[in-house]
């Protein structure tokens, strides 16, 4: 009845979005209509013309869109055979998978939410930016989006698996699941870039581009699964590995097709938030095991936190990262910066 309960709450939060969707939705209605009656230049689709349309967009964006639930479906198909030739019993494989599957992934999604808003943002943006010819300012729009995109995955990742430990301690109680959390966690930053550059891609009219790319690493992750997570030593330590490098693949080849497509990629920025991050871990993690023995695991977890976001934060701003006008364009806090 847990898990049934657990399953059915999908239902009361799919509608619930769907009723915020359809609030903005008749919202925004208004400013169309006004704009659409403001053009002086109006094409009439025929019904079937605008279906096939349609139609030509969304598959391919909708097949892009799925590749973390085909590949927790891979997960589900091929984890548990491949630590059985391990040499696991049915009980052994069952408490390694979750670690993977129901605690280090819901960990990683939950870190790449604001990458996907940032992804759906940036579709419109760039298509608008396509449409009126403006393609020197698409490739900062995109070049902006990864940098952001970066700057909030990046610590993410950095934190989560220097914390790994006790995140799973506290979270879970299940230490033993810190490995596999601290493995996962670089699936954060990929899995993030994969999705904005996805956007970037599909604002600019290569709607395919990602739908093959994903399929390409699906093949890659099936087989890397397999692999990595018969070896014994490995185990499910190998399909995090196997995630990682999917990620990675899918994340690399849309750089690239964007590259080609003469959008480039932010490179010193990514080098500078490495660097930062660096500093940001080792303040996290020095916090944390300096306090632990005193005040306990999570007083100095809370601490560890605060310190890793807080350095990290100081240093964003001191260094420069992040320019006047990308600090004004922040939501909630660039309001502070606008007014000065």
């Amino acid at each position: 009845y847990a898990a049934a309960g657990a399953a059915a709450a999908a239902l009361p939060g799919s509608l619930t979005g769907l009723a915020v969707l359809c609030y903005y939705y008749r919202k925004a209605r208004v400013d169309w209509n006004r704009r659409i009656a403001a053009q002086t230049a109006q094409t009439q689709l025929s019904v079937g013309q605008l279906a096939k349309r349609l139609l030509l967009l969304a598959i391919p964006v909708s097949c892009a869109n799925i590749l973390v639930p085909i590949g927790s479906s891979l997960d589900m198909l091929i984890i548990p055979n491949s630590l059985g030739v391990a040499g696991f019993d049915v009980r052994q494989a069952t408490t390694l998978y979750g670690y993977l599957s129901g605690m280090a992934q819901p960990l990683m999604m939950m870190a790449t939410i604001p990458s996907m808003s940032l992804a759906a943002s940036l579709v419109p943006a760039v298509s608008e930016l396509l449409t009126l010819g403006h393609t020197q300012e698409i490739s900062e729009r995109v070049a902006q989006g990864i940098k952001v995109c970066l700057l909030l995955t990046v610590p993410a990742a950095c934190g989560i698996w220097v914390l790994a430990g006790p995140i799973a301690q506290a979270f879970y109680g299940a230490p033993a699941a810190g490995a596999v959390i601290a493995t996962s966690a670089p699936s954060i930053a990929l899995l993030a870039l994969f999705q904005v550059t996805t956007g970037a891609l599909q604002g600019i009219g290569r709607t395919a581009i990602p739908m093959a790319v994903m399929g390409v690493g699906l093949l890659v992750k099936a087989l890397a699964l397999w692999e990595f997570t018969s070896v014994p030593d490995w185990h499910i330590l190998g399909a995090a590995w196997a995630t990682n490098l999917h990620f990675a693949l899918v994340a690399a080849l849309n750089v690239l097709f964007l590259w080609r497509a003469g959008v480039g990629f932010p490179v010193r920025s990514f080098c500078n938030i490495l660097v930062l991050c660096a500093i940001m871990t080792a303040c996290a993690g020095g916090t944390y095991y300096g306090l632990a023995p005193r005040c306990g695991m999570l007083v100095a977890l809370a601490a560890a936190v605060l310190a890793g976001a807080g350095s990290y934060a100081a240093l964003v701003v001191a260094t420069g990262v992040l320019t006047p006008d990308e600090l004004r364009g922040l939501p909630v806090v660039g309001k502070r910066f606008r007014q000065k």
